[in-house]
């Protein structure tokens, strides 16, 4: 029985996956194994599933800062992200101007997470012009592992007449060597593992791109841009004038597992009634009713970004908001629940 055990232990062991830096050592497992026989294989079994399900790209939504953003090209400022092609963009709230969030030259929009996310190019209209931002994975993939893939991007339609088009095809790409934009910049090569064949022209909301793959190579480094030449991409466009198409980036996710990367990251999230608030009429017309438990603060922001209104005490519910003298048009309510930000796009009329 001992020596059948000592077997079946030596071919246990040999087949221990070597676990990330933080996860149980391979002595203390076995140790396990024998202590808790069929209990201790069920325990490693969860373990390695837990110890496995991590997120591969570090800094996902940018808030490791190495230093504030003060002007173009400063993708670098973000902790580990670097410039594959072009002249990528860093945004962060320490910034008060065209680099700020939520107010910037391209726009106007809350981090989905936390204070910051970046942006890239994806077209321009009078010559075949790209920008890929890259970073270093934790570890590299496993040939013949799935993994899965998500992240969210909004349209930035607001820097003046040339950055009104919006296309398709932005995605994610793999390599086993980095990218720089000043000596190797990553190519257009047709090329990319995840990405969306629809046209992304929303600028109020995060939409979220997401997908699987198959690693065929022992890939190590990740990039995110419109990967395709202009004639296989589609675009939109709101001017006649040349012009660029512009993305912020947000919430990165590349992991084994797929629940990982498809959960709802507590942060700035878009408004539901699962989050317990009311928010209503919508389109209003004179007043914006709100009802719910734990709001600390309310502000309500024109499409520019120009803060009209705004309480920041304790909210005793239900309030409302008078409307009767803004303009007609698109409007953000910025809600603060405890530790959630929700974010509704309201309509006057």
């Amino acid at each position: 029985m001992l020596n059948a055990f000592l077997v079946i232990n030596r071919k246990v062991k040999s087949r221990l996956p070597r676990f990330p830096r933080g996860c149980v050592s391979e002595k203390k497992l076995l140790f396990i194994l024998r202590s808790f026989s069929v209990v201790g294989l069920l325990f490693f079994f969860l373990l390695s599933q837990l110890c496995f399900a991590q997120n591969l790209v570090p800094n996902p939504s940018f808030e490791d800062t190495v230093a504030c953003p003060t002007s173009a090209d400063q993708i670098n400022r973000a902790a580990g992200w670097s410039s594959y092609r072009g002249t990528p963009d860093y945004f962060h709230s320490c910034n008060n101007g065209n680099f700020g969030v939520p107010s910037n030259y391209w726009g106007f929009q809350f981090a989905r997470t936390g204070i910051a996310y970046a942006g890239f190019a994806t077209f321009l209209s009078t010559a075949e012009f790209r920008e890929y931002i890259g970073i270093q994975l934790t570890q590299p993939l496993t040939i013949g592992q799935q993994y899965f893939v998500s992240f969210f991007v909004s349209w930035g339609d607001y820097g003046g007449p040339y950055y009104r088009v919006a296309t398709n095809n932005i995605g994610i790409n793999l390599s086993t060597l980095p990218f720089s934009a000043s000596g190797n910049p990553l190519p257009i090569d047709n090329n990319s593992l995840v990405y969306t064949s629809s046209i992304i022209s929303d600028s109020i909301n995060w939409t979220k791109i997401s997908g699987s793959f198959v690693a065929d190579s022992s890939y190590n480094f990740f990039s995110i841009g419109n990967f395709f030449v202009d004639s296989l991409t589609s675009h939109t466009s709101l001017d006649t004038l040349p012009a660029i198409a512009y993305y912020y980036v947000d919430d990165i996710c590349l992991s084994t597992d797929s629940l990982l990367c498809n959960e709802i990251i507590k942060g700035v999230v878009e408004y539901n009634e699962n989050y317990s608030i009311k928010i209503f009429p919508n389109p209003a017309h004179d007043w914006i009713n709100i009802k719910g438990s734990d709001i600390k603060s309310l502000s309500l922001y024109n499409i520019l970004g120009g803060m009209i209104y705004s309480f920041n005490s304790e909210i005793i519910s239900p309030t409302r908001i008078n409307t009767s003298s803004f303009p007609k048009g698109i409007y953000l309510l910025k809600v603060v629940k405890n530790n959630i930000t929700i974010i509704q796009k309201i309509i006057l009329q």
